[in-house]
């Protein structure tokens, strides 16, 4: 239980406490009308002097956000999935993902999703050039990125998501070749930044 104080002297030497929904008032003329519901009104001016205590609910107050970062550089695996784990929700600040294809010839796509506690896509983010085999690209996934249709320096590329992406309890973010070409021999290289709290 929280107390809170307030100093009635600097409202007059004699004062009338008021009670209305929980909340206290001070009248200084002594007028209070009567307050349904059973709360006891009191009409008779009351001396005061130095401080009151009034004891109130304590009022719940949000779990800091935490920083932390996550990543899974297991190799020849193109297929990334982190989960929210139960008690816990997460906003999703960036992700850098370095991908190296293997010699299977064929095209990949970089992509993003984002699905429920029944793994279904509620949300998805494709990057905005596809890579070739053989090659090593680097990809910056983040909010207020521009969505670069080509790749700058020859290998990295950005792709922007929503500046508020918050994903709740059990619900996963999918970092991938969405082609799913050759899952067993490409690697990606993924790094998730996020920050989290506690949820009961």
């Amino acid at each position: 239980m929280a107390i809170e104080y307030i100093d009635l002297t600097k409202v007059s030497n004699e004062a009338t406490v008021e009670v209305v929904n929980g909340a206290v008032r001070v009248t200084p003329d002594g007028s209070v009308t009567t307050i349904s519901g059973g709360i006891t009104v009191i009409n008779t001016p009351l001396p005061v002097s130095g401080s009151v205590g009034i004891t109130t609910s304590p009022v719940p107050t949000s779990e800091n956000w935490r920083v932390a970062l996550i990543q899974d550089e297991a190799l020849n695996s193109s297929n990334k999935l982190f989960t929210v784990p139960s008690n816990q929700e997460w906003q999703i600040l960036w992700i850098w993902a370095e991908f190296t294809t293997s010699t299977g010839i064929g095209t990949r796509q970089m992509s993003i999703q984002v699905l429920d506690n029944e793994m279904d896509i509620i949300s998805r983010y494709q990057a905005g050039v596809t890579q070739a085999t053989t090659l090593i690209r680097n990809y910056l996934i983040a909010p207020t990125v521009p969505d670069m249709l080509a790749f700058r320096d020859t290998d990295c590329l950005t792709t922007p998501i929503p500046p508020t992406m918050v994903l709740a309890s059990g619900q996963k973010l999918r970092v991938w070749d969405n082609k799913a070409f050759d899952p067993f021999h490409d690697t990606i290289n993924a790094q998730l930044q996020y920050a989290w709290r506690l949820v009961p």
